[in-house]
């Protein structure tokens, strides 16, 4: 994850799936976490991008944004004004919402996978991720093979083994391309 942020798994999905359909330029709304990893991933895949932020965003996120190359409008107003400004933005480039792309979630649920791996393939009691917890709910009792045998899942994962799939890696292959 090079932002270090947990959103960076939807981030790599999404991303994927939007170059692959030939999206050309993006915008997001976020307060901050969401949009610097959007911005940063954007930045390595090539991809335009601008984030709708409140105006009164951490300044800390707003630098990382920032140093990601994205353009930052600053909306005044509620969070809920910062997201309206960038639905009606879509005449512009493409909205790559964190909230609404099916393929940011599906991204997400990538850490619940990791999470069933290294426990030794056996479901947790509990778990407790804090905000984590966003994308490892979606995974649970998920069987990706039916025909797996093992416990029910309760805990943080399904059994599966977490994998890249294949297209799933733009900073990889990013960093090919460059030659590093």
């Amino acid at each position: 994850m090079p932002t270090g942020i947990f959103k960076d798994r939807g981030t790599a999905v999404m991303l994927t799936h939007l170059m692959e359909v030939g999206v050309r330029a993006i915008h997001e709304d976020s307060s901050g976490n969401a949009g610097a990893s959007i911005a940063t991933y954007a930045a390595l895949c090539g991809l335009p991008c601008r984030i709708y932020a409140p105006a009164d965003a951490p300044r800390a996120k707003l630098v990382q944004i920032a140093a990601a190359g994205a353009e930052i409008r600053a909306v005044p107003g509620s969070r809920e004004a910062v997201g309206e400004d960038a639905r009606a933005a879509t005449d512009e480039s493409f909205y790559a919402s964190h909230n609404w792309q099916p393929y940011f979630i599906e991204g997400t649920k990538t850490l619940a996978y990791e999470l069933w791996e290294q426990l030794g393939f056996r479901a947790s009691e509990s778990f407790e991720a804090g905000k984590a917890r966003v994308g490892t709910a979606p995974a649970r009792g998920q069987r990706p093979n039916p025909g797996a045998r093992g416990t029910r899942t309760r805990g943080p994962g399904a059994p599966t083994r977490s994998r890249d799939m294949p297209g799933a890696d733009p900073m990889r292959r990013r960093t090919r391309r460059a030659g590093a």
